[in-house]
């Protein structure tokens, strides 16, 4: 990523938010302990966990 996508991103308050959600906190600690594989398997049973992915997933997209 360019510094020019991260500031746009960084200046997102819809991104600011959801990484300061307790819920997109875990996710980000599963991904980066447990891996891709454990997220994909706890979101199929977690839909507020599944949504925030899919949220972030737009917001990221929406900036590259």
């Amino acid at each position: 990523m360019s510094p020019e996508m991260v500031q746009t991103l960084m200046s997102n308050p819809e991104l600011m938010t959801l990484l300061k959600d307790p819920k997109m906190q875990e996710c980000m600690k599963i991904i980066m302990t447990e891996g891709q594989d454990t997220l994909e398997e706890k979101m199929t049973h977690d839909e507020d966990l599944r949504n925030k992915v899919i949220q972030l997933n737009r917001i990221m997209g929406m900036g590259m």
